[in-house]
């Protein structure tokens, strides 16, 4: 592990402004399992990351290819990797939750097996240890992957906490702004789970795409992701949140389910479609969401598949699909203790109800609504109440 100045960090190194001198596949395959060091392993996915860059049509996430199948298959091998090599996990095929069950990382915990609160102990203890080691930068991504697990479980306070101490962490270190994209995601999340400040993150995301900057062109999916979403919870214009989250579909056609954002993208766009009423590309997003995440029962932090399905059914007026997938995300966010999208989740079944407005819906969207409610103002939020108050407004 790393010890001294953070600057000479393994990981952050191969981040910094250029492209690293290249990790060739050729020396990659030569090497055995034995004698090729964990420690660069990060460097050849790296490089694999700006040959991806470099493709005019790359969708702006990582794909499924023969690099990250070999590394995978390596990374899976072993009992586990040192947490300064985690960072693995975000991009390597993974064939289902089941297959990780078992394992102890942080990033498997937090992102692909949904298991919250282990993965909040671990990322404690992780970022503790780092710090007490001197190891600056690890710290600051294990605060950043924390801060996201508590705005799953509906700790705010810590939430907010820990994601400026890591920003001011990666501001000490002299980290790049790569570094800075991934921490966005822990601010993002809590707007999303308070219905509060999205506006304010709208330029970062517009100006990210703007700028075309390679090492950033894995992320790009994801916040032409997250615009579509914040377009339309901001009142923005159907078409345009359409146009938005028609940027995204080459990402949702291409990637594979493990892929880092993933989950998180098709959740972000599903959303969208669902708060302006338009089932226009529930025909992509299905497919891909029951295929890619549904079937190998990936579950993200601050999102939930069976919510992102019954959002896209209750569209296409399948209603009774509907209220059977709402149940069944209130009883897998309910063992997870993910208390916000539990609460949200009773919310957008009474909208559902309400906008079907049929024979007894109101009757049915009223527990709904009041359930919806104790839990935002017991979890603190507020743009989700507002949006209650307002529906309940609409029973009198």
């Amino acid at each position: 592990g790393f010890q001294g100045n953070p600057g000479s960090h393994p990981i952050r190194s191969l981040r910094g402004p250029g492209r690293p001198r290249p990790y060739s596949p050729q020396q990659f395959n030569r090497e055995s399992h034995a004698t090729r060091p964990i420690s660069l392993l990060p460097r050849r996915l790296l490089d694999e990351e700006w040959n991806e860059a470099g493709d005019p049509d790359f969708p702006g996430i990582p794909l499924d290819t023969p690099v990250r199948r070999e590394i995978s298959r390596i990374v899976l091998a072993m009992d586990r990797v040192p947490p300064e090599a985690e960072a693995l996990y975000m991009n390597l095929p993974v064939h289902s939750r089941v297959q990780v069950l078992d394992r102890n990382e942080l990033w498997l915990l937090g992102f692909v097996v949904g298991e919250l609160e282990r993965a909040r102990a671990l990322s404690e203890h992780q970022a503790e240890a780092a710090l007490r080691d001197g190891r600056l930068f690890e710290a600051a991504l294990g605060l950043s992957y924390l801060a996201q697990i508590e705005v799953a479980l509906g700790d705010f306070d810590g939430a907010q906490e820990h994601s400026r101490a890591a920003f001011d962490l990666g501001e000490r270190v002299g980290a790049n702004s790569t570094f800075f994209l991934n921490a966005m995601a822990a601010p993002s999340d809590l707007a999303r789970a308070r219905d509060e400040g999205i506006e304010a993150l709208v330029p970062i995301g517009e100006t990210n795409l703007r700028t075309h900057a390679p090492d950033h062109a894995y992320g790009r999916a994801i916040v032409q992701a997250f615009l579509a979403l914040a377009y339309a919870r901001t009142g923005g214009d159907p078409e345009a949140v359409l146009c938005a989250a028609r940027t995204v579909l080459p990402a949702v056609r291409q990637a594979p389910g493990w892929s880092q954002n993933y989950t998180q993208l098709l959740d972000l766009v599903c959303e969208a479609c669902w708060r302006v009423e338009r089932p226009d590309l529930v025909d992509v997003l299905e497919p891909n969401l029951r295929s890619k995440v549904l079937e190998p029962d990936f579950r993200r932090a601050n999102t939930d598949a069976r919510l992102s399905m019954a959002r896209l059914a209750a569209l296409s007026k399948r209603f009774d699909e509907a209220t059977e997938w709402f149940a069944a995300s209130r009883r897998v966010l309910g063992a997870q203790g993910a208390r916000p999208l539990r609460a949200i989740a009773d919310f957008e079944e009474a909208l559902m109800y309400l906008r079907r407005d049929g024979v007894a819906d109101r009757t049915r969207a009223r527990p709904l609504l009041d359930s919806a409610l104790r839990r935002f103002d017991s979890i603190g939020m507020p743009g989700w109440r507002r949006r209650a108050v307002d529906l309940l407004a609409t029973l009198e």
